[in-house]
């Protein structure tokens, strides 16, 4: 696959100025998509994957690249996104082939490097979890199962149906006595839908004033 010289700048350029002057990576993609309009999906897309996986997984692309350099680590991470690194991006590191290679090398480093954590988090982690550290890293990477809990006074199943990710209509087994749905996808929250049906709880805060109504 080939990539487009101003996407991967773009990329490149935000994730440096997360890095550099600890933006809030949500925050400046949005702030970049604003600026952009012409970005298509795919473009958007291309460019957050980059963003986030390089921002998520920076030791191991540091150690693949030999590089702590933005440039370097973008470079890895598109090696790993299946990209051929084109002639016109400049970096100071590994090349491609070095880059695959050193992926076989990540299995024998340090569990901080290679499951990309802080070492003073690697450190807690293990102190007070144990063995169960290393069970909890490795569902890290992976999307879970999202409970929805709905007001059935307000909500029916009928509209959970209308929410453009849902592909069926929830059964009564799915939705059981106290209005709750499970979502396996865990996309269904980006539709403009979801926030109007669904608004966001703080369930700390909810405990508290459920707390608080008691003690009235």
């Amino acid at each position: 696959m080939k990539m487009h010289r101003l996407l991967a700048e773009a990329a490149s350029a935000l994730a440096q100025s997360v890095f550099r002057e600890h933006r809030v990576l949500d925050h400046a993609l949005a702030e970049a998509f604003e600026e952009n309009p012409r970005w298509g999906k795919r473009d958007r897309s291309f460019i957050a994957e980059t963003v986030f996986e390089v921002a998520r997984w920076r030791r191991v692309l540091g150690f693949l690249a030999d590089s702590e350099e933005t440039t370097a680590l973008c470079a890895a991470q598109w090696v790993r996104m299946g990209f051929e690194l084109p002639e016109w991006w400049a970096y100071r590191g590994t090349s491609p082939a070095e880059m695959a290679s050193r992926e076989g090398e990540l299995a024998v480093q340090a569990r901080a490097v290679r499951e990309s954590i802080p070492d003073w988090l690697d450190a807690l982690g293990e102190s007070e979890l144990g063995a169960a550290w290393d069970i909890e890293l490795a569902a890290l990477p992976f999307k879970h199962a999202l409970d929805i809990r709905v007001n059935r006074l307000y909500v029916g199943k009928k509209y959970l149906a209308q929410v453009d990710e849902l592909d069926h209509q929830p059964s009564d087994a799915e939705i059981d006595q106290n209005g709750e749905y499970d979502d396996a996808g865990n996309s269904v929250c980006g539709s403009e839908l979801f926030h109007h049906l669904f608004p966001s709880r703080n369930f700390p805060l909810q405990l508290i004033f459920m707390q608080g109504r008691k003690n009235e």
